[in-house]
């Protein structure tokens, strides 16, 4: 009985290990800077949702920014159509009101979300040096997000 068991078994170790039925997997890494010194946004708590977010049944994914400011999220097919990264954590807040990303884009490019140009907005509270946008560009499978930290009269508020 063992005997006829093993060609099976000796099959379907092969056919997983060969990768034939292995999961489809992608990595995005999320790189968070500090706008105002183009420095790198270390131990913030930051949230990826597989989806559109003010919808109740959207997975998210939450992660904390290494040293290097960078989270790193693994995702597995079916990979969503759009992904929105969230960043206010009452620490900190984006420069710019993104919408939902093209999961494509940030996978064939990457998707740099900057600075609002509206004055009085998020863009008029985010100072720096603008050069660094470009300079610090996302690349493939990557979205780079630029954020403030909060002052204190802010953090008070939430």
């Amino acid at each position: 009985m063992i005997t006829s068991r093993c060609p099976a078994v000796a099959f379907l170790t092969w056919f997983v290990c060969s990768g034939l039925l292995a999961v489809q997997m992608a990595g995005v890494r999320v790189r968070l800077f500090y706008f105002k010194t183009g420095k790198p946004a270390t131990g913030e708590q930051i949230a990826l949702y597989l989806g559109e977010a003010s919808r109740a049944s959207t997975p998210k994914l939450e992660a904390t920014t290494s040293s290097d400011g960078v989270a790193v999220f693994r995702l597995a097919e079916p990979f969503p159509k759009a992904v929105w990264v969230y960043t206010e954590n009452g620490r900190m807040e984006g420069c710019a009101v993104e919408g939902l990303i093209p999961f494509d884009d940030v996978m064939r490019q990457g998707v740099t979300i900057g600075v609002d140009n509206k004055e009085g907005f998020r863009g008029g509270v985010c100072k720096g040096d603008r050069s660094a946008i470009e300079r610090l560009r996302a690349k493939p499978g990557e979205i780079v997000v630029f954020v403030r930290k909060l002052s204190i009269w802010e953090k008070m508020q939430n």
